[in-house]
């Protein structure tokens, strides 16, 4: 099932913020982080573009942030000044972790194979149930837009202003 239009724009526009990284990278003399910042952006941008919950867009884009999570904190972070590196690595693990969570709890209120079309639905959402959601309901578009707003803070917003951060500590 597709994230809407409306809301998938979230994404977009926050999808952004990797090439302010890929900038401020270039600024600092980081050229594996320009690259790695500019290839997930463009990934991201196809991906949020007309986002879908599995396909090859979605399938490169991840390859294209594990590569570059894994880039940044196995090589780049050592040139971090200061303490940046360990900045860097536990913010990393916050975001995979929610990102994570994040993805259980859009699977499970997402499968609607589970759910009959009749069903009623709980008058009050609740992003922490593991129940799942009947389509086409209020309760859906905000499970849509709940989860992309924890997803794009994670993963669009949260690594890039800590690697500036880590980056810009000189």
């Amino acid at each position: 099932m597709n994230i809407p239009p409306h809301i998938s724009r979230i994404g977009l526009f926050t999808g952004h913020m990797y090439f302010a990284g890929a900038i401020i990278s270039h600024i600092y003399d980081y050229p594996i982080m320009v690259m790695t910042c500019s290839t997930i952006y463009g990934t991201t941008m196809v991906h949020w573009h007309n986002i879908k919950t599995t396909g090859i867009a979605k399938t490169v884009d991840m390859i294209a942030v594990v590569s570059g999570i894994l880039i940044i904190a196995f090589h780049e972070s050592y040139k971090f000044p200061g303490n940046g590196r360990k900045i860097w690595n536990s913010s990393i693990l916050i975001s995979v972790t929610t990102y994570l969570f994040n993805t259980v709890i859009f699977n499970f209120q997402n499968d609607y194979s589970t759910v009959l079309q009749e069903e009623k639905e709980d008058t009050s959402y609740n992003y922490f149930s593991l129940k799942p959601i009947p389509p086409n309901s209020p309760n859906r578009e905000k499970m849509f837009l709940y989860t992309t707003i924890v997803h794009t803070f994670v993963l669009h917003i949260l690594p890039i202003t800590v690697g500036a951060y880590c980056i810009m500590q000189n």
